[in-house]
């Protein structure tokens, strides 16, 4: 195994190891309840599904670079896998809900959200630099898009981001 391969490998476990001891970190819910993490799963999509694929995803990598900083969104890309071209998601998130940490190079990142292919223009999303993007991945104040995607969030290195556990507690009980 090269130096670069095994490097990123231990860097990986770490952050895996990192992301498990999480005691806040909450449900990403997929059409059969809670997932595990399925980033051979994602990578598997990135490289066989048709442009705008969309499904549920629960990942885990590292920060690469920051893609693009708007005044609503801010867009970065992390490395999934052990290739570092290839293995990569652009995230993109809402700022509207709520502050993120200053992001450095190698900092684990775990994110829940909506997985799209978006390898090119069309459909209703435009072409991720990383070929996909994972996207919804924030709390769902589940009013302003019909109720169509599930709660998301962000782990960013240790910082549970995007994710108002009163809020969603709230929605949840009983007689709402």
């Amino acid at each position: 195994m090269g130096f670069l391969r095994t490097s990123w490998l231990l860097v990986f476990l770490a952050h895996s190891v990192f992301a498990s001891d999480l005691t806040q970190l909450p449900n990403c819910d997929g059409p059969q309840g809670p997932m595990p993490f399925i980033n051979p799963t994602v990578l598997n999509w990135k490289a066989t599904k048709p442009n705008q694929f969309k499904a549920r995803a629960f990942i885990e990598g590292v920060f690469v670079r920051e893609t693009l900083d708007r005044d609503s969104h801010y867009q970065f890309i992390i490395q999934i896998g052990p290739d570092a071209q290839r293995d990569i998601v652009e995230v993109i998130y809402n700022k509207e809900f709520g502050q993120y940490p200053v992001l450095v190079p190698g900092m684990p990142v775990v994110a829940c959200g909506d997985f799209i292919n978006a390898f090119r223009n069309g459909g209703g999303y435009s072409a991720s630099p990383a070929g996909a993007i994972i996207h919804w991945v924030h709390w769902n104040p589940g009013d302003r898009d019909g109720g169509r995607h599930q709660h998301g969030f962000m782990v960013l290195g240790g910082q549970v981001v995007g994710y108002d556990h009163e809020a969603i507690a709230a929605r949840a009980r009983p007689g709402r």
